[in-house]
């Protein structure tokens, strides 16, 4: 159910930036990459680790600030989880960015 709705909301947001990109002078490979940075992104939020031991992955606002709301033992034990789940979240945007504007390149206007 939780992934269903992810798709809705990520469905809608690239609807939505595409109509955006479309009224403003940008060429096809900075749209592209444009919505490669955000698919990206939200792909790698999709498929960041999860707790061991319990199933679940970090909310986004531990990861966001890379387990620096966390205090104690859950500093200890969740604290590198956080920064993991971090660098996946920022290596899908920078990785899907960089798909989307060569995939911009190849495809003619």
């Amino acid at each position: 159910m939780i992934l269903d709705m992810n798709i809705f909301i990520l469905g809608l947001i690239v609807i939505i930036i595409s109509i955006f990109l479309n009224w403003t002078g940008l060429n096809r490979a900075e749209r592209t990459c444009i919505l490669g940075f955000l698919i990206g992104g939200f792909v790698a939020y999709l498929n960041r680790p999860v707790i061991p031991l319990f199933g679940r992955q970090l909310p986004i606002e531990t990861i966001i600030i890379r387990g620096g709301n966390l205090e104690g033992f859950e500093r200890v034990a969740l604290g590198p989880l956080a920064e993991l789940s971090f660098n996946y979240i920022l290596t899908g945007f920078i990785l899907g960015a960089v798909l989307g504007w060569i995939i911009g390149k190849i495809i003619k206007e």
